[in-house]
């Protein structure tokens, strides 16, 4: 996990809202178990960008790698496909029901 934060220059819409922009970078742990210990680690997928909820007054953006094996035949594989956004946007799948639940 890796945290960085820039100053807001506010030339994005909305981004007016918030003085600094926090972001947090994640790497999937290695969680494997059971028949999956045979796999080869083989590094990370590219990052997803995900818009979280904003934290006092600093808006977020999360970056997620999910790990790659190999298997046995040199395939590269991903596991643990979860959800990481919500469908046709860039926020994560709480924040988007956060936003349809206003009812504004």
């Amino acid at each position: 996990m890796r945290i960085e934060e820039e100053t807001n220059d506010g030339t994005k819409k909305f981004d007016g809202f918030f003085s600094t922009i926090l972001h947090i970078y994640l790497d999937e742990r290695d969680n494997r178990e059971g028949e999956t210990l045979g796999l080869v680690p083989n590094g990370f997928t590219e990052p997803t960008t995900i818009k979280d909820y904003p934290i006092r007054d600093r808006k977020v953006i999360l970056h997620v790698r999910r790990r790659r094996y190999k298997d046995a035949d040199g395939r590269s594989i991903i596991l643990n496909h979860y959800p990481l956004k919500s469908d046709g946007t860039e926020l994560s799948v709480e924040f988007g029901v956060f936003l349809k639940d206003d009812p504004r």
